[in-house]
């Protein structure tokens, strides 16, 4: 079997007035993905995803100028084999960034290709046998707004059945504390309140707000400091005071290893269209899982990105939640799908995609209905 085809898909739909969500990031007008078709001559086809990097083009261009040349022709079982010249050329297009977003995708096909032409899910194929996980309500959900409105939000999602949901903080570490002690008072000690500030504090102020949210008894807290000041994240982590999560800015497993080593981190969060892949998201999670840190993969709410996560968190065995988007933010995942997997929690838990490759079948037909809208996705 070779690869016949490398296709880009650049898709692209926008966000629904009625969905009230900011954060840190700003607010999003519209939700892109970036899906790289690959086709064999057997007829085999796979399907990847690159997190858009805010350009989903350049993302386009890197995949079909520098690394499809080098593809065709190539077994798409032998993933390392097909990998390797693209992360060597990383060295010139740079080891972050929409390069390594764009070997994620590629990755992520071939895994699709191969675990379909052994008639079995990713996760078994890597010796996983976790067939559900537990899943949070993150993505599009409780960000800035009123507190009000934020308890409402929060209750939704336990009717829904998750047991556990993120809280965007970041406004302002006083009024962050008020909103979380809110939402706590809603919601009950049973269910785990996790919070993300996307790296609005200094360490100042997230040393201040850490306590408050130990006393509200809170899961994590989700980059407090920029992703660039792994010192303080560092710091942080090592005090001991609370969990401290991040990741989903790190690329290839080499950024992780400092971290690891140091016991600099309490939850690793690679998302595997943005580290390199699932090769390299499941690596990380083992390097963690040697330090006894937990792995939660950081997922853009989309059809395959979705899926490819959920595939690496099956095969490893210190996974503890998936992020999973409400439906009603979901509008792409649901609809590039046929038959699309139940991705609303039983009991807290959503089960892994146990079909063939990444255990989800792509509709095609329908990404003529989301083209390509120009300019950013988010609105600072």
């Amino acid at each position: 079997m070779k690869i016949d085809q490398i296709k880009v898909h650049l898709l692209s739909c926008p966000v629904d007035d009625s969905i009230d969500w900011r954060s840190a990031t700003g607010r999003p007008v519209k939700r892109d993905s970036v899906l790289v078709e690959i086709r064999t001559d057997e007829g085999l086809v796979g399907f990847g995803e690159a997190h858009h990097c805010l350009c989903p083009p350049a993302v386009e261009k890197i995949i079909t100028s520098a690394y499809a040349p080098h593809l065709t022709g190539k077994d798409p079982t032998k993933i390392q084999d097909c990998l390797a010249p693209l992360f060597r050329m990383t060295y010139m297009l740079g080891a972050s960034g929409a390069p390594i977003a764009a070997i994620s995708a590629i990755d992520t096909a071939l895994w699709d290709i191969t675990g379909k032409a052994a008639g079995l899910p990713v996760y078994k194929l890597l010796g996983g046998s976790a067939d559900k996980v537990r899943a949070y309500a993150g993505g599009w959900g409780l960000g800035w707004k009123e507190k009000s409105k934020l308890v409402e939000e929060a209750q939704e999602m336990l009717s829904y059945g998750y047991k556990a949901l993120k809280v965007r903080v970041g406004l302002g570490f006083k009024r962050d504390l008020e909103v979380v002690e809110a939402i706590r008072s809603a919601v009950g000690d049973d269910v785990d309140i996790l919070t993300d500030a996307a790296g609005s504090y200094d360490r100042t102020q997230a040393r201040y707000v850490i306590e408050g949210l130990r006393d509200l008894g809170v899961y994590w807290l989700e980059e407090p400091l920029p992703a660039a000041d792994l010192d303080g994240l560092i710091e942080l982590s090592r005090a001991r005071k609370l969990r401290i999560a991040y990741g989903e800015s790190l690329f290839t497993h080499n950024a992780f290893h400092r971290p690891i080593k140091e016991q600099g981190i309490d939850v690793v969060q690679p998302d595997a269209c943005k580290c390199g892949g699932i090769l390299e998201s499941r690596l990380i999670a083992i390097m963690a899982e040697s330090a006894k840190i937990k792995f939660v993969p950081h997922i853009v709410g989309n059809a395959v990105a979705t899926a490819a996560n959920l595939q690496v968190l099956g095969s490893v065995r210190n996974g503890v939640y998936a992020e999973i988007d409400l439906p009603r933010t979901a509008r792409l995942r649901e609809s590039l799908l046929i038959n699309p997997p139940n991705f609303i929690p039983e009991n807290g838990e959503i089960k892994i995609p146990d079909g063939p490759g990444l255990g989800i079948e792509v509709n095609t037909e329908a990404f003529a209905e989301f083209p390509y809208i120009e300019g950013s996705c988010y609105k600072v």
